[in-house]
């Protein structure tokens, strides 16, 4: 099996000739908005383009906000959509 792409609430996972979809969990999905965050490793850039706090960003991707507000985690969730063709 092979990930094909992992976005918004789903997993679209390739095994052979056939796709599957996953839906994800809200706790699934933030650890994947949390490793997008770390894989872009440009911490300025995406707080500008996002409209998230530098601060904020940079706590979220250690994983020391426990409890993000989904203000913050929708403007991630829009500018990672937004990069996905």
């Amino acid at each position: 099996k092979s990930i094909i792409r992992a976005c918004c609430n789903y997993l679209l996972v390739r095994a052979g000739k056939f796709y599957y979809y996953y839906v994800m969990s809200l706790l699934d999905h933030l650890e994947e908005l949390r490793k997008n965050v770390k894989d872009t490793g440009r911490y300025r850039v995406l707080a500008e383009k996002s409209g998230v706090g530098y601060e904020w960003l940079i706590k979220f991707a250690r994983g020391a906000i426990v409890n993000p507000s989904i203000d913050k985690i929708h403007k991630l969730d829009i500018y990672f959509k937004n990069l996905t063709p």
